[in-house]
Parts: structure tokens; sequence; C-alpha cells
């Protein structure tokens, strides 16, 4: 598989334009605390309530059993466009064009990604761009 062919195929799935005006820093205590394996920007506390509803609306298109590949495409797009979406906030800004995001930077993420435990078989058959 190459990243082109899962990007491609994936980035359908997502709608161009996300409002993200609707972000918010959320004051995190204690065990409530994501670890950086599972929350989207490395455990930063912002919440993106119009992004994660269209990420999990992609989630649940996608067979995660029959496509591997496509199911940590979308997991990778969602880090991606949430670390995008915290820094366009950051400068003002209220909407994140999906098709603006670095493609380099979701292949470097996809690629660290595949080199997690349980992915070895898709990371082998990998071809980057």
């Amino acid at each position: 598989m190459t990243f082109s062919e899962v990007f491609e195929r994936i980035l359908a799935y997502w709608p161009e334009n996300i409002t993200i005006s609707d972000g918010e820093v959320i004051p995190l205590r204690g065990a409530h605390e994501p670890t950086p394996d599972t929350a989207p920007s490395g455990g930063n506390p912002w919440c993106f309530p119009t992004l994660s509803k269209a990420w999990h609306e992609i989630e649940d298109k996608i067979d995660h059993h029959n496509d591997t590949w496509g199911a940590m495409m979308v997991w990778t797009m969602f880090q991606v466009f949430h670390e995008e979406a915290k820094r366009l906030r950051e400068i003002g800004a209220n909407t994140l064009i999906t098709r603006s995001v670095d493609q380099a930077t979701i292949e470097k993420k996809y690629f660290d990604n595949l080199h997690a435990e349980g992915w070895s078989e898709e990371l082998a058959a990998y071809r980057r761009i």
C-alpha cells in the first residue's frame, strides 16, 4: 500500500472545511488527563466538537477489520487535523481547511503510527511517498 492510495481514499471522507471556532481548552486534572498515546495531539487539552463529530462519522464508515490501512489513516488525519486546529485557534482562525494541511506531515505521522505494536504487517507492506 502506498501513502497516496490510502490518503486520497480517506481524505474524500473528510469535509473540505471544518469549523474550529467551537474549540476550547479543557482543564484536565489528575486521572482524567489523556496519555500521549491516546490524545490526538499528545495530551494537549483542546476539544474541537465539530472536528470530533466529523472524525466519529468517518470512523463509522470504515470497516476496521477489513480496512486497517483506512482505519489508521482516519486516526492519523484526526491527530494531525487536531494539532493544526489547535495551532489555527491560537492565531485566531475559525476554520480548518483539510486539503491545506501539509501531506508530508500526515505521511510522517502515518509512518510513525505504523510503528505501533500490532502494525508490523502493515508497516512491512507500506510504501512511503
